[in-house]
């Protein structure tokens, strides 16, 4: 029976997934303060995601030869250097954007490799522990935008403290993404997990070469370690071919690919680019990250007691463009009717987030469902290209939307 350890470590492996793109989603107004000509809120996401178009079909065909522990654990600790080094460098080196956009470039390339590797593990596992980690992504962009405004209210308002309270909202985002680390170097060991890496519904044997008597000796699991760089997979079964997996899961893998174009497209800067007359745009914006990672939250966890058709999640997810007219229209200070009022502001944002969050889990849930047992680990894989691709085209697009201004009601 698998234990509440287990679950946790799964769980954590969703949070180390999302908590750097949390950290900085919801700190865009200090590297806009930092460097308000050079739009970061646009740039940054952009030059985070695209480098995962080379990168993540790479990953998807020869992740295998290395081990999880270093896609996973070596790209976190990666991933946790960077947000303790960017906003010293903001805050402390003129003239560090390019340097920091170099930094986030890294950033991407981690977060990508360990991503599509987190999804390709627990696609061997039952669908619920897809959702864990999904919810795990979620929730901690809740708990990062939560942080950032506690941290807003705690620190004063003058420059050292906007860059003290910044600084321990990164720090804080390091020192999870360790427990994280912590948390997989255990999960790979636990026995249902190799378990299930070893059999994915059928008997899958290890074989190591060996360099020495250039022949291929058989090692039980339970004696090698766990390490794909010296292993070849050989199933005693014929494997599906790519072609044929992508036929069966085209639907979910699209739908993934359309839900985060569409939520990307807006969120990164058009989604922001608006205030409350009378409060700081840093408070404001914080709340509306907080309210996006809220909802998307009970989003994610809303599969665990129903999953949408293949039909519904169409419908919805494809109705979701609706909301590019409405976040436009609140932008450009569109007065009439109700665009310019505060609560639907909120509102709006609340339904699109959870829309996101709701669609794009049942889509990543139901990918891996549609194979063979022995094949779920390369769905897995190929639904997070769907996520990520999505996420990519999202980034270029709102780069259309840049020249919006922050608009304010009346």
């Amino acid at each position: 029976m698998v234990d509440w350890l287990f679950k946790i470590e799964i769980f954590l492996q969703g949070v180390g997934i999302l908590v750097g793109w949390s950290a900085l989603f919801a700190s865009f107004d200090f590297f806009n303060a930092e460097f308000p000509h050079d739009q970061p809120s646009f740039i940054f996401p952009a030059l985070s995601n695209v480098t995962a178009v080379i990168l993540q079909p790479l990953v998807v065909f020869y992740g295998y030869k290395f081990s999880y522990i270093k896609r996973i654990s070596i790209n976190f600790s990666i991933i946790a250097s960077i947000l303790v080094i960017s906003p010293i460098l903001a805050h402390c080196l003129e003239g560090s954007f390019p340097i920091i956009c170099i930094l986030i470039m890294i950033m991407g390339i981690s977060s990508s490799i360990s991503q599509t590797s987190v999804f390709e593990m627990v696609g061997n596992l039952p669908s619920e522990y897809t959702n864990y980690v999904m919810i795990g992504s979620g929730l901690i962009g809740v708990f990062m935008s939560i942080f950032r405004m506690i941290c807003l209210i705690s620190f004063s308002q003058d420059k050292s403290g906007y860059f003290a309270g910044t600084l321990m909202h990164f720090f804080l985002a390091a020192f999870i993404l360790f427990i994280c680390i912590f948390a997989q170097l255990h999960l790979i060991r636990q026995p249902f997990m190799v378990g299930s890496l070893d059999n994915s519904g059928k008997k899958i044997t290890w074989t190591k070469f060996n360099e020495e008597s250039d022949q291929m000796q058989n090692i039980s699991a339970e004696n090698r370690d766990i390490s794909f760089k010296n292993f070849v997979l050989t199933p005693k079964i014929e494997e599906i071919s790519n072609k044929t997996l992508l036929c069966q899961i085209w639907q979910p893998l699209f739908l993934a690919y359309l839900c985060n174009l569409v939520t990307q497209g807006m969120l990164i800067g058009v989604a922001l680019a608006t205030n409350i007359k009378g409060l700081p745009y840093s408070y404001f914006s914080t709340l509306m990250v907080v309210t996006c990672n809220i909802f998307d939250f009970l989003g994610r966890l809303t599969p665990r007691f129903y999953i949408l058709s293949i039909k519904w999640l169409w419908i919805i997810t494809v109705s979701r463009f609706l909301f590019w007219a409405t976040f436009i229209l609140i932008a450009t200070g569109e007065s009439r009717w109700f665009f310019s009022y505060p609560w639907f502001k909120f509102i709006n944002m609340a339904a699109f987030a959870y829309s996101s969050g709701y669609t794009s889990t049942c889509a990543m849930v139901i990918g891996p469902t549609q194979v063979q047992e022995s094949s779920k680990s390369r769905a897995g894989a190929f639904m997070s290209l769907g996520l990520i691709y999505g996420i990519v085209s999202g980034s270029l697009l709102a780069l259309a939307f840049k020249n919006i201004e922050i608009s304010s009601a009346d």
